[in-house]
């Protein structure tokens, strides 16, 4: 381990045991990997505690909702990022994996010693092809950051935001990173999660900032993400195309969550 990357590689799980060691396999190379893991029943952490460079964290029970998964990222996330051995961080998820383009380039950037930020495209796949055409694309996201420049990790409870000090710029990994998805009915569940975690912390707000904040920018996804499958649709393109059926189940997101959110019927059970 004389050679490893200096760099904590964060990993949330729970029950991913058919993905968790394809995940580890990559990261053998870095210096600390923190599993922070939701009580798994299926092997995930016999797996995980396999290798010696996994730190196994439980996942606090105060961000987990009662049927065990994550209620609020930032937060769950937030406290490996301060128990890090290591001030570079690079979040990950359990069924993700990183390719050995990524993992020297990685290196390149640790061993150079300048703190920064650094953001990566990833390219979906689906059942091993790369997905070349997406409306969700450019799929991009902070993935690489050294401790010094965040203000206080991250915010928001779901679809997380790291939070950058004044005047640091977001630099750009020359590599993809790969993105595997999972059948679209799983995917579906995923985002049912999701739009109850985004229900909960919209509970109160006031209708003028339910139009501001979840209407317009619903609004405006929603005609972006349709308007962009309708091209790559009925456009000539060569490589795989993202199935309508994911496109369509990011489409109805941002209108679920409009119904979902909307404060006449958004409100706590006490009022």
């Amino acid at each position: 381990m004389s050679d490893c990357i200096p760099c904590t590689v964060q990993v949330l799980t729970h029950n991913n045991a058919l993905t968790i060691r394809q995940n580890l396999e990559s990261l053998r190379a870095f210096g600390e990997v923190i599993v922070q893991d939701g009580y798994s029943t299926d092997g995930t952490r016999e797996i995980a505690q396999g290798y010696p460079n996994v730190r196994l964290m439980d996942q606090d029970r105060r961000f987990l909702g009662g049927d065990g998964y994550i209620n609020d990222f930032s937060s769950m996330r937030n406290l490996s990022i301060f128990a890090a051995k290591y001030d570079w961080i690079f979040p990950e998820d359990a069924d993700e994996y990183l390719s050995p383009e990524v993992i020297e380039e990685i290196r390149s950037i640790v061993e150079r010693g300048e703190p920064g930020v650094y953001q990566a495209f990833r390219r979906f796949f689906i059942n091993g092809e790369p997905i070349m055409h997406s409306s969700g694309y450019p799929a991009m996201q902070i993935r690489l950051f050294h401790r010094s420049c965040t203000v206080s990790g991250y915010r928001k409870p779901v679809h997380e935001l790291l939070t950058l000090q004044p005047n640091v710029s977001v630099r750009m990994l020359r590599n993809e990173l790969p993105l595997p998805l999972p059948p679209a009915s799983h995917l579906h569940r995923k985002y049912r999660r999701y739009l109850d975690m985004e229900t909960r912390r919209h509970r109160g707000i006031s209708l003028s900032h339910w139009f501001c904040f979840v209407v317009w920018r619903s609004l405006r996804t929603m005609v972006y993400l349709s308007i962009r499958t309708l091209w790559i649709l009925v456009t000539p393109r060569t490589g795989k195309r993202m199935p309508l059926a994911y496109e369509w189940q990011a489409i109805s997101y941002s209108f679920l969550l409009m119904i979902l959110t909307f404060p006449p019927f958004n409100r706590s059970p006490k009022q």
